[in-house]
C-alpha cells in the first residue's frame, strides 16, 4: 500500500513536470532559441507518416503561429483542424523542446553513432527512446517526432520515479519521513528542473541510481550492482557508484570481520598454565578445535564477501567499458583512418542500430 508521504512526494513531481513543461512550451514560442540546432530538420507529414529530414536551409526560429498554420496545414486545408493537423503541431511543438543534449541523443536514437563527438553520450537513453516509439506509436520504420515524444515521456516519467525513490532513500537512512518528504519536495522544485523535463540523461541516472542506493540499504546488494551498471549505460560518472559499494564492504564486511578478527586470533586462553589433569586437557583441546573452525568460518567469510566486491564491480563497470570499447573499435580501431560513410556502416548498419 502506497504511504501517504510518498503520494505526497508523487504529487508534488507531478505537479513540477507539468508546470516546467507548461513553462518550457511557453517560453519556446515567445522566444527565440539560442541555440538553433534542434531546428535545422524537417518533418515530413505528406504522407500522413512523420519521418526526419535533415537540412542547413531550415529557418531558426523555433516557434510561431504562421510556420505551424503554414507548414501544418491538412488535407482540408490551413483551416481545418484534423488528425494530420493536429499530430503536425504536436510534433513541431515537441521539435522545438530538442536544444543542446536533447540533439545529440535524438540523432542517435535516429541514426546511431554518425560522428565521434556524439560518442560523448551514452547509449542507454538513445536506445530506450527508440524502442519506446515503436512502442508507443507503432509501426517498424521509428520516426523523429515519435523518437522526440518518446524521449520526453521517459525523462519525465523517470523524474517522478527517482522522487519517489529518493524520499524512500531519506526514509530508510534517517528513518525520519517528515525530512525524507521535504527533501524529495524540495528536488521536484529545484533550480535546474529544465534538465529533468527536456531530453537529457539527468532524470534516468538520478532514478536508477536513488534505487541503486536504496536496494544497497535494504541489503539487496546485487540488484544494487545491476542498478548501478545501468547507471554506467547512461552516464560515465555511474562508475563512482563503486564508492557506495566499498562503503558497505567496508561497514558491513571489514569493521565487523576486524573485530571478529581480533577475538579469534589474538585473545589469550586464560585457563591455568601448568600441569594438567586429563579432564582440563581435553576441554583445551576442545576449545582449540572450536576456536580453529571459528578462524576458518572467519576467512572464507571475509574472502567470500571480498570475491562479491570484485564480481560486482567488475557488473557495475562493465556497460562503461563496453561504450569505449565499442567507440575506440569504430573510429581507432587498428589505427586506420576511415571515413564518416564507412563509420556510419560500422556503427549503425552493422552495429545492431538499424
Amino acid at each position: 500500500m502506497v504511504s501517504a508521504t510518498t503520494v505526497s512526494a508523487l504529487r508534488a513531481a507531478i505537479l513540477s513536470r507539468l508546470a516546467t513543461l507548461t513553462l518550457m512550451l511557453v517560453f519556446d514560442v515567445a522566444v527565440d532559441d539560442y541555440d538553433t540546432s534542434g531546428s535545422l530538420t524537417t518533418l515530413d507529414v505528406g504522407s500522413g507518416g512523420y519521418s526526419h529530414q535533415r537540412t542547413s536551409a531550415q529557418p531558426t526560429s523555433s516557434g510561431g503561429g504562421g510556420e505551424f498554420a503554414a507548414s501544418c496545414a491538412g488535407p482540408g486545408g490551413a483551416g481545418m483542424l484534423d488528425a494530420h493537423t493536429v499530430a503536425c503541431v504536436v510534433c513541431r511543438h515537441a521539435e522545438g523542446l530538442v536544444a543542446w543534449d536533447s540533439v545529440y541523443f535524438v540523432q542517435i536514437a535516429l541514426e546511431g553513432y554518425e560522428y565521434e563527438q556524439s560518442r560523448a553520450f551514452f547509449p542507454a537513453l538513445p536506445a530506450a527512446m527508440r524502442y519506446a516509439g515503436r512502442l508507443m506509436f507503432g509501426g517498424p520504420q521509428v520516426t523523429r517526432c515519435a523518437v522526440i515524444l518518446s524521449g520526453l515521456v521517459i525523462t519525465n516519467l523517470a523524474f517522478i520515479i527517482s522522487a519517489v525513490l529518493l524520499e524512500q532513500l531519506g526514509i530508510a537512512v534517517l528513518g525520519d519521513a517528515v525530512v525524507a518528504r521535504a527533501a524529495a519536495i524540495l528536488y521536484t522544485f529545484n533550480p535546474a528542473s529544465v534538465f529533468h523535463s527536456g531530453i537529457y540523461t539527468e532524470p534516468a541516472f538520478a532514478a536508477v541510481s536513488f534505487g541503486g542506493c536504496l536496494a544497497l540499504v535494504r541489503g539487496h546488494r546485487n540488484v544494487a550492482a545491476g542498478l548501478f551498471a545501468a547507471t554506467c549505460a547512461v552516464r560515465s560518472n555511474g562508475v563512482l557508484h563503486l564508492i557506495h559499494l566499498a562503503f558497505d564492504f567496508f561497514d558491513a564486511t571489514v569493521l565487523p570481520g576486524w573485530r571478529a578478527g581480533v577475538r579469534l586470533w589474538w585473545m589469550r586462553d586464560k585457563s591455568p598454565r601448568g600441569k594438567l589433569s586429563h579432564h582440563d586437557w581435553m576441554s583445551r583441546q576442545q576449545r582449540e578445535l572450536t576456536w580453529q573452525r571459528r578462524r576458518r568460518t572467519w576467512m572464507r567469510g571475509l574472502l567470500a564477501s571480498t570475491v562479491a566486491l570484485i564480481a560486482r564491480s567488475l557488473v557495475v563497470v562493465a556497460p562503461l567499458l563496453i561504450v569505449q570499447w565499442s567507440g575506440y573499435s569504430a573510429f581507432c580501431g587498428g589505427g586506420v583512418e576511415t571515413s564518416v560513410g564507412v563509420h556510419y556502416e560500422q556503427t549503425v548498419r552493422g552495429g545492431g542500430m538499424e
